[in-house]
């Protein structure tokens, strides 16, 4: 299914729920099919999960994890060219996540620029997932609720800490922009919903 497409670089990319998590196991379900390693880095590994979004300089920490990821990648593609690798969020997360520096610090836009302009030499393919407004009116991820302390405080500090009066504005500022980087940076992407993706012809990508 995968060995005539050129990438071995898989970014997942997309607002939470919009089915990233169902999106990668069924990409890793086609790499393992394919009989090759495959390297599997979860949003956690990043340092995107709700727990880590307000640590402080934490865009520095996204920034330094990437370069070495990049760093890795690039060592273990020599080693092995059949390897592929998959993340759950990593650049277009990193300018996009609240408080984020890039844009705002010299020094974390030049290190964020360096990294897309390595992306640029190897062979990666994005995957945006997007969501439309009515099914993001759903998102109140009512599993956390009531009993997650951490969540309540994510939830204040979404209100306190950034122009958004709800996670629901969020979510929507945050694809807007998910889309308007994708475009503008031009790495290889495809976006659609979660059904669609599922769909996707991978062998048909260039």
């Amino acid at each position: 299914m995968l060995q005539n497409t050129p990438h071995r670089i898989y970014i997942i990319e997309g607002i939470p729920g919009s089915g990233k998590d169902t999106l990668v196991r069924t990409l890793l379900d086609v790499l393992h099919s394919e009989s090759r390693p495959i390297y599997y880095y979860p949003e956690e590994t990043m340092g995107f999960s709700y727990g880590q979004v307000f640590w402080p300089n934490i865009t520095q920490v996204r920034l330094s994890i990437m370069e070495a990821a990049l760093d890795f990648v690039e060592q273990e593609a020599l080693r092995t060219p059949e390897a592929s690798f998959v993340f759950n969020r990593f650049h277009l997360s990193t300018a996009v996540a609240a408080r984020s520096s890039i844009g705002k610090d010299q020094e974390a836009t030049d290190r964020y620029s360096k990294l897309l302009e390595k992306l640029h030499t190897m062979p990666v393919l994005v995957l945006l997932l997007t969501l439309d407004e009515t099914r993001m009116t759903r998102l109140t991820h009512q599993e956390r609720l009531g009993h997650d302390w951490v969540w309540q405080d994510f939830l204040q500090k979404v209100t306190e800490d950034t122009p958004h009066n709800s996670l629901m504005e969020q979510y929507i500022s945050q694809q807007t922009r998910f889309l308007e980087l994708a475009k503008k940076q031009a790495l290889p992407y495809h976006k659609g919903s979660l059904p669609e993706l599922l769909k996707f012809e991978w062998e048909e990508v260039h």
